[in-house]
C-alpha cells in the first residue's frame, strides 16, 4: 500500500501546539476556579475566625472563582480580549497572592497561576485579518 504524504498542520487548528496549550490553559483555569470555589464555601459555611469576616472573605473568593470561570470560558471560546483578560487575572493573582505567611495551598495556587500565565501567553489567538474591499 503506498504511503500517503503527510498534510502539514494548519496554524492554530486541531492538534496544533496552540490548541494543546489552549487545552492546558482551560484545565489550569478550571482547577483554579474549583480551588477558589471550594475555599469560598469552606470559609463561608465553616468560619475559621470571626464569622462575619470569614463570610465576607468567602464571598470575595466566590467572586474570584466566578472571574476565573469567565476567563476559562473566554479561553475555550478563543476570544482574544477574554484571553488577554485571563492573563491579567492570573498575573494579578500572582502579585496579590504573595504574602509573608504563605502555606502550601498558597504556594500551589501561586505556581498554578504562574504556569497558567506562561501557557496563556503561548496560545493567545491571533487578530482576525482586516477584510479589504468587502463593499461596506
Amino acid at each position: 500500500m503506498p504511503k500517503q504524504p503527510e498534510q502539514p498542520q494548519a496554524r492554530g487548528g486541531e492538534g496544533s501546539l496552540r490548541a494543546r496549550l489552549r487545552l492546558v490553559a482551560v484545565v489550569l483555569l478550571g482547577l483554579l476556579t474549583a480551588t477558589y470555589l471550594v475555599l469560598a464555601v469552606k470559609l463561608y459555611f465553616f468560619p475559621a475566625v470571626e464569622a462575619v469576616a470569614s463570610g465576607l472573605f468567602g464571598i470575595v473568593l466566590a467572586v474570584i472563582a466566578l472571574l476565573y470561570a469567565l476567563a476559562t470560558r473566554a479561553v475555550l471560546r478563543q476570544s482574544r480580549v477574554g484571553h488577554l483578560l485571563a492573563v491579567v487575572l492570573c498575573v494579578l493573582a500572582v502579585v496579590l497572592g504573595l504574602t509573608p505567611g504563605m502555606t502550601w495551598i498558597d504556594w500551589t495556587v501561586l505556581g498554578v497561576n504562574l504556569v497558567a500565565v506562561a501557557v496563556l501567553l503561548g496560545c493567545v489567538p491571533r487578530k482576525a485579518p482586516d477584510r479589504v474591499g468587502d463593499g461596506s
